[in-house]
């Protein structure tokens, strides 16, 4: 703790492969790891900014012919207001692979995920409302650039609760290139749940999906949860769904129930 506003920690692990405890038998061994960070608060604390890097390799005896590694660092920046809207933002590189003698099963990926959030939250006469926008952008780079998978998705989720009740609503869009059918598609959830019922509590939770392939996914299910003694508690279950035009199923309905019974030792 260097100071109020800046604080460091360095992690370094290394387990030699002769290394075992009857405690966890099947606990990993021959690597070493290194990680460090550093976290700092500015504007009155109200933003903490942190730092990361992080290293990790196996076969640090030379037993075998092959070593994995994996290397990255990452930066992130959070906000702490009470009376604005909120930020949390991150990006986080890593490198991943092998020097395996057959370049069959070498690998060389180079990963990157990048996260930012805008979060508003009100609280009022028992009462909190809360919304997040937030967008995800991931790379990953295969066998030294050869081959480039990306996948970006926005997402807008708000969300109303009582001493009794809560209902959410999440809208998702999400984009994969190369093309892949099941990761391009538009998506609404909602859900409905009831609190504080001594007795019965209803949930009611749906999504329906709309790729951009023209297919369709979607389900709703129903549950109720009968509290029998106080440590006698019945869940029942029906469920429906649609399925269109994906996973080789055209125009199939789908139903379902399942009963548990749980019971407090």
């Amino acid at each position: 703790q260097l100071s109020r506003k800046l604080e460091t920690e360095l992690t370094y692990q290394r387990v030699n492969p002769g290394f075992i405890t009857l405690g966890n038998p099947y606990l990993r061994s021959n690597f070493q790891e290194l990680d460090a960070k550093v976290k700092a608060k500015i504007f009155n604390r109200k933003i903490r900014l942190t730092t990361f890097y992080k290293s990790f390799n196996d076969n640090i005896t030379h037993l075998s012919s092959t070593t994995n590694q994996m290397q990255g660092y990452g930066i992130a920046a959070r906000s702490n207001f009470k009376k604005s809207i909120n930020f949390f933002v991150q990006h986080s590189p890593y490198q991943q692979g092998n020097n395996n003698p057959d370049t069959m099963f070498r690998t060389d990926n180079q990963l990157a995920v990048t996260t930012a959030n805008l979060i508003y939250a009100k609280q009022f006469k028992g009462k909190s409302l809360t919304a997040v926008v937030s967008f995800v952008n991931s790379t990953v780079d295969f066998r030294g650039g050869q081959q480039q998978i990306a996948n970006q998705m926005y997402m807008f989720n708000t969300s109303y609760s009582t001493k009794h009740l809560i209902a959410s609503t999440t809208f998702t869009r999400n984009l994969a290139k190369p093309l892949v059918d099941t990761l391009n598609f538009y998506g609404l959830r909602i859900g409905i749940n009831q609190l504080s019922s001594k007795k019965v509590n209803f949930s009611l939770n749906s999504f329906v999906d709309w790729f951009d392939s023209g297919a369709i996914r979607n389900q709703s299910i129903l549950q109720a949860r009968f509290n029998i003694k106080s440590k006698l508690e019945i869940s029942l279950n029906g469920e429906w769904g649609y399925i269109h035009n994906i996973y080789g199923v055209e125009n199939k309905q789908v139903y379902g129930g399942r009963m548990i019974m749980r019971y407090n030792l």
